[in-house]
């Protein structure tokens, strides 16, 4: 957690000093207390940082397993809060730690596309943020990320895979 709140710190200076990202818009969007699952399109290897710096809080992310494979990578990454997933396996240990962080009330990031894609595609989502919000009850809050612009949709409650994806890509077009 300390290596979490040092670097959030850190990046969100680097972010403010050099204005690369606007301000997310939607913020008031997000609750203020209990789980819940952030489901945003990711097209770049900056999406984990800036989701992590812009949304206030200790967010923790399902990762594909590939990140861990090394010592220092391995534990950088779990510092972060990261949780290792593998992406060709119904993952229950990942699974089990990600109901785990909703019911503590923390926030968890989910990338539905399952990988980075430059260009969005609303039929291209996976069901785990439905699954866990079903087993869970929390709310999905969808989350358009555009070049400079992030935008934070409303909280979806037991929202399917196919709305999830129609809100992000919703939010998206929002984006000028």
């Amino acid at each position: 957690m300390k290596l979490h709140a040092f670097t959030k710190k850190t990046v969100k200076v680097l972010l403010e000093l050099t204005r690369i990202f606007h301000k997310p818009i939607g913020l008031e969007n997000l609750p203020k207390t209990g789980g819940y699952i952030i489901a945003s399109n990711h097209t770049s290897n900056v999406d984990p940082i800036r989701l992590g710096v812009q949304i206030p809080g200790y967010i923790r992310y399902l990762a594909k397993k590939e990140m861990f494979k090394y010592k220092f990578s391995r534990i950088f990454f779990t510092k972060l809060g990261a949780i290792p997933l593998d992406r060709g396996s119904a993952d229950v240990a990942a699974v089990k730690s990600a109901e785990k962080v909703i019911a503590d009330g923390g926030f968890l990031v989910i990338f539905p596309e399952g990988h980075r894609m430059k260009i969005f595609d609303r039929n291209k989502g996976k069901k785990g943020a439905e699954y866990l919000s079903a087993k869970t009850g929390c709310p999905i809050i969808p989350v358009g990320i555009k070049g400079r612009d992030m935008l934070i949709g409303r909280p979806l409650y037991g929202a399917t895979t196919e709305e999830i994806m129609n809100n992000i890509g919703n939010l998206l077009e929002g984006i000028q």
